[in-house]
């Protein structure tokens, strides 16, 4: 089925944040007393260092708050950009623990002119620990906006990935947000591939610092 160039449009906008293009909620609130959170492409006012994406310079988001994460953000203000160029295969491969930060994202939307910048993604910080078994993060979006989580990382078949919060902030109504796709890293490299609406593909580049 052929899909209308506005609908391929309102999808390409709506790539936020983060692992958000392929992410579902699931599970049960936490009990507020705990203060859990986290996260990916949810919204608050905490974080600090995003970067404004007209000066470069960096934009105070205010302190970290709650008890999830105490990290801060590292990256600085990324595009969505389109391409026409065929999604590279994913080679998996074993992660590799340390801090990346997110510079580069990739759309693979042929109905868009090659190197459309769709829209401001925002910054991206995370941290792999427990050799591949544990993330921390935390993501600004494009309204300067922060979230934060932590969790388990699962690979399975070698190219896939499974994230699942046991720290979320601020918490989803719907619970915490799992996110899934497919992955490349190597020693100072790593690029998930995630995918929603109408199959398109997000690639999210992190370097390794």
């Amino acid at each position: 089925m052929r899909a209308s160039l506005f609908v391929a449009a309102t999808f390409a906008l709506s790539i936020v944040t983060a692992f958000a293009c392929s992410s579902t909620n699931e599970g049960t609130p936490a009990d507020p007393t705990l203060d859990d959170a986290g996260a990916n492409g949810e919204t608050d006012s905490g974080g600090s260092n995003a970067t404004d994406s007209s000066s470069g310079a960096p934009v105070d988001s205010g302190p970290p708050t709650g008890s999830c994460t105490a990290l801060t953000q590292e990256g600085t203000v990324v595009n969505i950009v389109s391409t026409k160029q065929p999604k590279p295969t994913p080679t998996g491969g074993t992660p590799v623990d340390g801090k990346f930060v997110l510079t580069e994202v990739r759309a693979f939307a042929a109905l868009f002119a090659e190197g459309t910048v769709v829209r401001e993604f925002g910054a991206y910080t995370i941290v792999l620990s427990g050799a591949g078994t544990k993330f921390e993060q935390i993501v600004t979006n494009d309204k300067k906006e922060t979230t934060r989580a932590k969790g388990d990382l699962v690979v399975s078949n070698g190219i896939q990935f499974k994230a699942t919060p046991t720290c979320e902030e601020p918490l989803p109504d719907a619970g915490f947000t799992i996110v899934e796709g497919e992955f490349s890293i190597d020693a100072t490299t790593l690029k998930m591939y995630v995918v929603r609406d109408l199959g398109i593909t997000a690639e999210l580049t992190f370097v390794k610092k």
